[in-house]
């Protein structure tokens, strides 16, 4: 889900459809476990991934963890419910700094509704579904350089489930040692441009 939306990340792509792509990625892989049951673009239509991905898809990053500009209104109680909690709603433009985080929870308290929604409890194999509470769920964060052919991933921790298990306690290390290094380059990013914008 987080390959395929890095993939299609660049200077003027319109944040919310990298979302809905994370979506029918998530559509896919939970209709393969058998935890969604029918047609996906009927799911997708129906706002069932929400559950599983009711967050969005990451945010700006900057001086702010959760940094300004993304254009969204969360206020906005009748905004689509695939669209209420993304932190992004416009354009990327080059230079600019954004995390990818899909994630899939299982959260009980916003799941256990569905089975017994008339519309929706058809999407939902609830035997499966009963399997995962344990789960829990996982999001894997990367922070993302927008250019203009594409982007550069200045996160440098392996991903892979086995290398992710074989890290253990070298992960934390990697994380720090990241966090260090995107301030770093965030800053260095920030000072040219002060600089570009002061002599033109």
């Amino acid at each position: 889900m987080q390959e395929q939306c890095i993939a299609e990340l660049k200077e003027g792509v319109v944040w919310d459809d990298l979302h809905v792509l994370a979506h029918k990625v998530a559509i896919d892989g939970l209709l393969a476990l058998g935890i969604l049951k029918g047609d996906k673009d009927e799911i997708l239509r129906e706002r069932v991934s929400t559950a599983c991905m009711p967050h969005g898809l990451g945010h700006f990053l900057g001086m702010d963890t959760h940094d300004t500009g993304g254009q969204c209104d969360m206020t906005d109680n009748n905004l689509d419910p695939m669209f209420k909690y993304l932190r992004v709603r416009r354009l990327l433009p080059a230079g600019c700094i954004v995390t990818v985080e899909p994630s899939i929870r299982f959260n009980e308290h916003v799941i256990r509704p569905l089975p017994r929604d008339k519309r929706l409890s058809k999407f939902i194999e609830e035997k499966v579904l009963n399997q995962s509470w344990d789960v829990g769920g996982v999001s894997i964060e990367d922070d993302l350089l927008a250019t203009e052919s594409g982007s550069m991933n200045l996160t440098d921790v392996p991903k892979d489930g086995e290398n992710l298990v074989r890290s253990g306690c070298r992960l934390v290390t990697s994380l720090c040692h990241l966090a260090s290094r995107s301030n770093d380059l965030i800053i260095s990013i920030l000072e040219q441009t002060h600089v570009d914008s002061s002599t033109s």
